[in-house]
């Protein structure tokens, strides 16, 4: 009786120690949780100081703290392009006003798309038909465009002369490129007598090579005849400087190859509302 009273006290003795051992490494994790989260909260000073540092070799600046280029980026508003982007609407919105004084509505269209204003206007009516001579009515509406473009001299302006895929067949244009080419030039032209920088105008002639519609049927050989005025957000860039001469033995490198400019994809037309004026002459269909 004795020695199971004693087994028996020995149980009781081990089963009450037992806790002990749970607690402690219930403790002990609890210590090791903290020391890790003391540890990582002093290396979180060493690694920010590790990324500029990082940021600093490869040439990329970081804003101060606190600045109003991290705040804008922080929210992600840009800085400097809603300004361009205002003045932008406001050119749009002079030229689709003044367009609607000279011609019909549909006649002439502006749009505002990312990449610039896009005005676009039916060969036929600033020019004869064959011809590069702008027309009365022509003379006076893009006189007024020229009044809205010097009032912003920093945009570079485009002007781009469409045609069908009809042979003109004439001495003076052999071929429907020199015809567009003409045409634009005539634009440019007027213009520069108006007063525009001749540094800001680009004059192209793209001939039938842009068709908007299909040249099978009359309409859309009238669509394609078509003469484009486009004004880009900021003037053209300065051509890049010289490169230095190459070391004796050894060849220059190359300069990479200019990528062309992306084509400004069609937007919603802001239509050239008609208002109190005369009407303007249909178009010539050819």
């Amino acid at each position: 009786m004795r020695r199971r009273r004693n087994r028996r006290q020995d149980d009781d003795t081990d089963s009450a120690e037992r806790w002990l051992v749970s607690y402690a490494d219930f403790i002990t994790l609890l210590f090791a949780f903290f020391v890790v989260m003391y540890a990582l909260s002093l290396q979180g000073g060493k690694y920010q100081d590790l990324t500029e540092s990082f940021d600093q070799a490869v040439g990329k600046e970081q804003p101060p703290a606190g600045s109003d280029a991290q705040a804008s980026n922080a929210t992600g508003a840009p800085t400097e392009a809603a300004p361009e982007v205002d003045e932008m609407q406001q050119i749009a919105e002079q030229l689709a006003k003044r367009l609607s004084i000279t011609f019909q509505q549909g006649a002439a269209q502006v749009r505002h798309l990312p990449q610039a204003i896009h005005i676009e206007f039916d060969a036929g009516i600033l020019f004869p038909p064959a011809e590069a001579n702008l027309s009365p009515a022509a003379l006076s509406a893009l006189r007024s465009v020229a009044d809205v473009l010097q009032a912003y001299p920093q945009h570079t302006v485009q002007v781009i002369g469409h045609t069908d895929t009809l042979d003109i067949r004439s001495l003076q244009y052999p071929s429907n490129w020199e015809l567009s080419a003409a045409r634009a030039s005539s634009v440019v032209r007027l213009f520069v007598e108006a007063g525009i920088s001749d540094q800001r105008l680009v004059a192209i002639g793209r001939g039938a090579t842009q068709p908007v519609a299909s040249n099978t049927s009359a309409e859309g050989r009238l669509r394609n005849r078509r003469v484009e005025i486009q004004i880009l957000p900021t003037a053209a860039p300065a051509a890049p400087p010289a490169a230095a001469p190459a070391a004796p033995g050894r060849q220059a490198p190359r300069a990479p190859a200019a990528k062309p400019a992306p084509k400004p994809a069609l937007e919603p037309a802001l239509e050239v509302a008609p208002e109190a004026a005369p009407e303007a002459a249909a178009a010539p269909t050819t």
